[in-house]
Protein backbone atom coordinates (compact mmCIF):
# COMPACT_ATOMS: atom_id res chain seq x y z
CA UNK A 1 0.00 0.00 0.00
CA UNK A 2 1.19 3.33 -0.98
CA UNK A 3 0.76 7.07 1.25
CA UNK A 4 0.08 10.24 -0.38
CA UNK A 5 0.92 13.34 1.01
CA UNK A 6 -1.04 16.82 -0.22
CA UNK A 7 -0.75 20.21 1.42
CA UNK A 8 -3.87 21.81 1.66
CA UNK A 9 -5.36 25.56 2.69
CA UNK A 10 -6.86 25.21 5.75
CA UNK A 11 -10.53 26.10 4.38
CA UNK A 12 -10.67 23.64 2.09
CA UNK A 13 -10.00 21.05 5.07
CA UNK A 14 -12.41 21.76 6.82
CA UNK A 15 -14.78 21.81 3.63
CA UNK A 16 -13.41 18.49 2.99
CA UNK A 17 -14.31 17.14 6.40
CA UNK A 18 -18.19 18.38 6.35
CA UNK A 19 -18.25 17.00 2.91
CA UNK A 20 -17.30 13.63 4.58
CA UNK A 21 -19.66 14.32 7.04
CA UNK A 22 -22.52 14.73 4.79
CA UNK A 23 -21.77 12.05 3.06
CA UNK A 24 -21.89 9.84 5.83
CA UNK A 25 -18.35 8.60 5.81
CA UNK A 26 -16.37 8.72 9.33
CA UNK A 27 -12.87 10.53 7.96
CA UNK A 28 -11.75 12.78 5.20
CA UNK A 29 -9.45 9.47 4.73
CA UNK A 30 -11.99 7.29 3.62
CA UNK A 31 -13.65 9.86 1.69
CA UNK A 32 -10.74 10.24 -0.72
CA UNK A 33 -10.21 6.66 -0.84
CA UNK A 34 -13.33 5.71 -1.80
CA UNK A 35 -13.12 8.57 -4.55
CA UNK A 36 -10.03 6.98 -6.10
CA UNK A 37 -11.31 4.06 -6.48
CA UNK A 38 -14.02 5.31 -8.09
CA UNK A 39 -11.65 7.18 -10.58
CA UNK A 40 -10.24 3.98 -10.85
CA UNK A 41 -13.09 1.62 -11.45
CA UNK A 42 -13.82 0.15 -14.95
CA UNK A 43 -16.80 0.93 -16.66
CA UNK A 44 -17.46 -3.13 -16.70
CA UNK A 45 -16.38 -3.09 -12.44
CA UNK A 46 -18.86 0.01 -11.92
CA UNK A 47 -21.43 -1.94 -13.70
CA UNK A 48 -21.37 -5.20 -11.85
CA UNK A 49 -21.25 -3.07 -8.62
CA UNK A 50 -24.20 -1.17 -9.02
CA UNK A 51 -26.22 -4.57 -10.25
CA UNK A 52 -24.97 -6.17 -7.21
CA UNK A 53 -26.28 -3.41 -4.94
CA UNK A 54 -29.43 -2.93 -6.33
CA UNK A 55 -29.78 -7.03 -6.00
CA UNK A 56 -28.92 -6.82 -2.46
CA UNK A 57 -30.74 -3.77 -1.46
CA UNK A 58 -33.94 -5.17 -3.28
CA UNK A 59 -33.56 -8.93 -2.19
CA UNK A 60 -36.81 -8.97 0.28
CA UNK A 61 -38.60 -8.01 -2.90
CA UNK A 62 -37.36 -10.49 -4.96
CA UNK A 63 -38.44 -12.93 -1.84
CA UNK A 64 -41.84 -11.85 -1.93
CA UNK A 65 -42.26 -11.56 -5.27
CA UNK A 66 -41.14 -15.36 -6.17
Amino acid sequence: MATIQISLEEADMTRLEQKALSLGYESVDELIQKTVHGLLETEEQRKARLMHYIIDKNAELYRRLA
